[in-house]
């Protein structure tokens, strides 16, 4: 029998979040925490002891119905991990999310216009080139 805690810290847009994944034989049980700030690592672990006791753990469910859960690679984990690092970077405060969603809204416009100029311009060309063909065969 094998026994394994996943433990996600996350933001959820106004709080800190804990998700705790407890994975026993083939069942799985989820519980969730609210931290508040934005927890560090050694806060994490003094803190994880007396979480433990609050935790209201959620009736267990078989794994296999929602996902095997296989032994994989170690590299692949490796991989996984850093790729979860870049793809969620950690954005401490709402300000930073706002700027974030700001960049993004501008580089979509900037995308849309980039687009519609490109969209022009071959259209003035193709024009032109047709212009240019009536003139030619208009005659002597």
């Amino acid at each position: 029998m094998t026994e394994s805690i996943c433990l996600t810290v996350y933001f959820d847009g106004s709080f800190w979040l804990g998700r705790l994944e407890w994975r026993e034989a083939k069942r799985m049980r989820v519980a969730t925490y609210t931290f508040g700030q934005e927890p560090t690592n050694p806060q994490l672990l003094a803190k994880l002891p007396s979480i433990w006791q609050d935790l209201t753990w959620s009736p267990a469910v078989d794994q296999e119905k929602l996902d095997p859960h296989k032994r994989l690679n170690p590299k692949r984990l490796l991989r996984q991990a850093k790729r979860a690092l870049v793809e969620a970077p950690v954005a401490s405060t709402k300000a930073q999310l706002a700027l974030k969603v700001q960049q993004e809204t501008r580089q979509q416009k900037g995308k849309r216009q980039k687009s519609a100029n490109k969209r022009e311009h071959q259209a003035r060309q193709f024009a032109l080139k047709q212009a240019k063909r009536r003139e030619k065969h208009r005659g002597h």
